[in-house]
């Protein structure tokens, strides 16, 4: 498993965790009203951002205690596969609050979708390859779903960004 790959992962989602809460004082000194969406999306930049991170620090420390790569790599593909669900659910979970209750501003929907689906399949990607279903090294298959929640936490940090220009 290339550790200086996840070590950099690692790093890039400190960054975005980081860029966060430059975001959140970017739209408040930008004067955007706060609406109830944009507290999906800045909990989400958060989570996928959290999440990268941990997923590029979890196969170094099992890893350090002895465990095989083969166990590290199934352990981390489920983990990560169950992480991705339950966040596009809780996500889903949230925005449905917001569309039933009318608050603020509708959500992103087609974002909602495309996103959605793209991180369903990538965490049955990852229960797949935690059972060792997927052809290919199984390694490279766990280091494209982490690089995934880094590339899922620009779509919330883009939409935010996109508020306080359309506030201009």
């Amino acid at each position: 498993m290339p550790i200086e790959l996840l070590a950099t992962f690692a790093q890039i989602a400190v960054a975005f965790a980081g860029l966060s809460a430059l975001a959140l004082v970017v739209v408040q000194l930008a004067g955007v009203r706060w609406q109830a969406q944009m507290t999906t999306g800045f909990w989400l930049l958060i989570t996928w951002s959290l999440g990268a991170i941990v997923f590029s620090l979890l196969p170094l420390l099992l890893l350090q205690f002895g465990v095989s790569e083969s166990v590290v790599v199934s352990v981390c593909s489920a983990c990560l596969g169950i992480f991705v669900l339950v966040v596009i659910g809780s996500a889903l979970r949230r925005d449905t609050r917001i569309l039933r209750l009318q608050i603020g501003a509708r959500p992103p929907v087609k974002t909602m979708v495309v996103v959605g689906s793209t991180a369903i399949l990538s965490a049955v990607a990852m229960l797949l390859n935690s059972f060792s279903v997927l052809s290919g090294p199984r390694a490279a298959w766990y280091l494209a779903g982490v690089f995934e929640l880094l590339l899922f936490a620009i779509v919330p940090l883009a939409h935010l960004l996109v508020e306080v220009s359309e506030k201009d």
